[in-house]
């Protein structure tokens, strides 16, 4: 049985047809004998529900598993028995993502409230449309983030809790793409826009808004920020990035 339940929830996306589906789960601590039983036991219960009934369900929706795991498949303790491995081998179509720390390159998350972080005990599994459109990933330190986020002080990570938050950011694939205007130094434009790995978009001109003239075609071979440079001087006045699906 398990000691905390695997919980899951669809979150609504904004641009996407269908809820990505969030899975969060706690795995049993210690290192007693009967801990790390309990621990593994808990990892075959959710790798065997992503083999057996996940896959009719899944739909190649999105998915995010994630939680503390109370383990760390680099650093393994005595007595263990492998609970991460078992996730990371038994979850068909998922990616296991290792975010470190921008500063220190470090994957480790506990603990942040002792005089030197020892183990990694939080993961993250993506799958559907997210393993090909991961931006970035980190983990977050308060007292390694100098000038931001806003309002974040030193000592807020230790304060809020003994483990260090993980973060993945992802391109959304069904965002209608929004463009930032850049002026170059040829008195050109430099149109930018977010795209996820595989989209196409179309650029186009005009003079009036009436007729539009195709100025290229371009794809996004991976995940993130699409550029082009277009002419500011001739009669094209008003410029467009068209998603061609």
């Amino acid at each position: 049985m398990f000691t905390r339940e695997l919980l899951e929830a669809e979150v609504c996306v904004p641009g996407c047809a269908d809820p990505l589906h969030l899975f969060v789960m706690h795995l049993k601590a210690g290192t007693d004998a009967d801990s790390t039983a309990r621990r593994a036991a808990e990892a075959r219960a959710i790798s065997n529900f992503f083999a057996t009934a996940w896959p009719s369900r899944s739909l190649g929706r999105a998915v995010v598993l994630l939680g503390d795991c109370n383990e760390d498949v680099a650093r393994p303790r005595p007595g263990e028995q492998g609970a991460i491995r078992i996730l990371g081998n038994a979850l068909p179509g998922l990616t296991w993502l290792t975010p470190v720390n921008p500063v220190t390159g470090d994957e480790r998350t506990w603990s942040i409230r002792d005089e030197a972080l020892r183990y990694r005990f939080d993961y993250l599994f993506v799958g559907g449309w997210l393993v090909s459109n991961v931006v970035a990933s980190g983990v977050f330190r308060s007292d390694l983030a100098p000038g931001g986020p806003a309002g974040v002080r030193v000592g807020d990570c230790p304060a809020a809790s003994d483990h260090l938050p993980v973060w993945a950011a992802f391109a959304n694939p069904g965002a209608i793409p929004q463009v930032q205007l850049v002026r170059t130094a040829t008195n050109g434009w430099r149109l930018i826009w977010w795209t996820a790995s595989g989209q196409r978009f179309r650029v186009e001109g005009s003079p009036d808004l009436a007729g539009w003239q195709v100025l290229e075609e371009t794809v996004g071979s991976r995940p993130g920020l699409l550029e082009t440079v277009v002419d500011g001087d001739g009669p094209t006045r008003f410029f467009r990035v068209v998603r061609v699906d």
